[in-house]
Formats: C-alpha cells, sequence, structure tokens
C-alpha cells in the first residue's frame, strides 16, 4: 500500500505543473497580460505621436515657413 502510495504522490507531482499554475491563477494572468498590453500600446502611441511632431518640425525647416 505504501508504494502505490509514493508512486500516486510521483504521478501527482510530475503531471503539467504549467497548467495547473494558469488554472489556479487565472484572473492573474489575464490582468497581467492586459496590463503589459495597454503599456506596450501607450509606449508605441507615445513614440509615433514624437516622431510625427519631430518629421512635422523638419517639414517647417526645409519648407521656411
Amino acid at each position: 500500500l505504501e508504494g502505490i502510495e509514493s508512486q500516486w504522490q510521483k504521478d501527482l507531482k510530475s503531471r503539467d505543473i504549467f497548467i495547473r499554475f494558469l488554472a489556479d491563477h487565472i484572473y492573474e494572468v489575464v490582468f497581467l497580460s492586459g496590463a503589459i498590453l495597454t503599456l506596450a500600446g501607450f509606449c508605441r502611441f507615445l513614440y509615433r505621436k514624437r516622431k510625427a511632431f519631430l518629421d512635422e518640425e523638419q517639414d517647417e525647416l526645409f519648407n521656411g515657413q
């Protein structure tokens, strides 16, 4: 009986721990992913805004306005 129990405990430890972690913490994973994507989108927005502003300044310098 002890051999069966130790085999069962080894089997429990060897199962997909990553999938179990995701299942146990699904809300944290979803909200963390959303926060990271939001931050990445905001940084992308700032980069594009700054690039457009600098391009506009260069156009004004070259056109003499």
